[in-house]
């Protein structure tokens, strides 16, 4: 997807390792592009909030130890705040 690998290289001109938190993850396809084009390395966070996309993601990404998907609403993130150094949120307006 254009928008994944447009979003992967826009924070990896920035981006110095640390944590990535992705609103509206879907099942993580940002995660791949993120994977491939930055080279710090980083833990990721996907939230969405249709339960089959956290459980699909939390399947096709159970190897990677890093990255872990929950359930979560746009509006009140269950999470406490400064927890990420990255937070995206794309195509989730549509």
């Amino acid at each position: 997807m254009d928008s994944a690998v447009a979003a992967a290289d826009e924070v990896a001109r920035f981006f110095e390792g640390g944590h990535i938190m992705d609103v509206g993850a879907g099942a993580g396809h940002y995660l791949r592009s993120l994977k491939h084009r930055l080279n710090d390395p980083f833990s990721y966070t996907g939230v969405d909030s249709t339960l089959d996309y956290v459980r699909v993601a939390n399947e096709v990404w159970r190897g990677e130890k890093r990255a872990r998907f929950v359930a979560g609403d746009v509006f009140a993130l269950p999470f406490k705040d400064g927890i990420a150094d990255v937070v995206m949120c794309c195509n989730v307006l549509l």
